[in-house]
Formats: C-alpha cells, structure tokens, sequence
C-alpha cells in the first residue's frame, strides 16, 4: 500500500523550509519561485477543503487568499524591480502571517476532514506543487473553474521562461 501523506504536515513542512529559505536566502530566484508554486498549490488544493469542511470556511479561505495576494504582488514587485532590504524584510513577515494563519486553522480543519478525502489531498500535494506556476501571478484566478486552466497555462509558461533562462532574470 503506499505510504499516505499528510497535506496538512506537508504544508507546514513546506512553511518551515520557506521560512528558512527566506531568511537564507533573500529573495532570490529561486526562493520567488518556491513561495509561488506552495501559494499555487495551496489555492488549488487548501483553501477549497477550508471551503467545504470548515464553519464559515468561506471567509476563512478569502481572509488566507487575500492575504496570500499581498504577498504574491509583493514578491511580482520584487522580481520585476529587484528586491530590496524593504521588500525582503517585508516577505519575511509576511511568510510568517501566512504561516500562523494558516496553521491555526489546520487542526480544525483537518478533523473535518473524512479520511479519504485527507488521504486523496496528500496525494495530490506533491504533484500539485511540482505543477505549479514557478513565478507570482497575482491577478491569475484563483477560485473556480478558470483557475485549473490558468494555473496550466502559467505553469507552462513559467517552466518555459524558467528553461530560457536558468538564472531566472
């Protein structure tokens, strides 16, 4: 049987190593891209199990992805201007809001979750972030049936833009 993961303990894995990429390493390249594939991932597959599973999971959802679209044009900021002392001590602390934010609403959620369902979405973590769109796209949509088809084609786009230039310039 394969092993199940957890999304809930991915996501907050993934915190941890975005937290610490931050702090390392600034906003390079890379660390940009690595924000916004977990932020992509998390619009597809997090926010919509808050949606269902969760009292007034809704406005829950919108509160984390209005949140999450602070910090996608900030970091959409930063890779067009280049980043500066400013914009990196900000996407610390704003990594940071979205980490205790989210993670004060997992154990809830999470027990709301049937098992097969929670088993299902672990499943799909890992693929959905390797899928997804490796640079910030703030005004793509994130909710809805557009969202899938914008997330595809961003992501072709980015790993395409991305191969063109390893740099990430």
């Amino acid at each position: 049987m394969a092993m199940d993961f957890d999304m809930f303990d991915l996501f907050v894995a993934d915190h941890r190593r975005l937290g610490d990429l931050v702090v390392e390493e600034g906003l390079e390249p890379v660390v940009i891209r690595e924000i916004s594939m977990h932020l992509a991932a998390e619009s597809r597959l997090l926010y919509p199990a808050i949606e269902r599973h969760l009292e007034g999971g809704e406005a829950v959802a919108a509160q984390l992805l209005d949140e999450d679209h602070e910090l996608e044009e900030l970091l959409a900021t930063a890779e067009s201007d280049g980043p500066d002392t400013a914009s990196v001590d900000e996407v610390r602390r704003m990594v940071q809001r979205h980490v205790e934010g989210q993670e004060r609403v997992f154990p809830t959620v999470k027990a709301a979750i049937p098992p097969e369902e929670l088993a299902r979405l672990g499943q799909e973590v890992s693929r959905t972030i390797r899928e997804a769109p490796t640079h910030p796209h703030p005004h793509l949509p994130d909710h809805g049936f557009l969202e899938p088809a914008a997330d595809a084609i961003a992501s072709t786009i980015d790993h395409l833009r991305d191969a063109g230039d390893p740099e990430g310039h």
